[in-house]
């Protein structure tokens, strides 16, 4: 799986309720390292941390696509593996339908 940039459809939904979009990099800041900047998006849930209920938690999020092997390995019983690096984060992995087709 690669990371790719946050879809359009989704950034202006994304922007209009606040969110931001910025470049995250790898932990030595060097761009051709082995771990590569990914776009992210940066938004507030309301209503995540049970004991207060009115708070707004950050969320990052990162969209990746399948590569070639990707669904053949997954099909095959393979995991998805994620690994942080740096503090270990509450998170969630979903799988988004495909983007609609560009219009014009």
């Amino acid at each position: 799986m690669r990371p790719v940039p946050i879809p359009d459809h989704i950034w202006k939904t994304a922007e209009a309720s606040g969110g931001n979009r910025v470049i995250v990099g790898g932990p030595d800041g060097d761009p051709t390292g082995a771990v590569r900047p990914v776009e992210a998006l940066v938004y507030g849930i309301v209503g995540f941390d049970e004991k207060n209920p009115d708070a707004t938690v950050r969320a990052l999020t990162v969209f990746h696509v399948a590569e070639k092997d990707d669904v053949e390995k997954f099909q095959a019983g393979g995991w998805i593996v994620i690994t942080f690096l740096g503090d270990m984060v509450p998170y969630e992995v979903g799988v988004a339908p495909a983007a609609p087709a560009p219009v014009g």
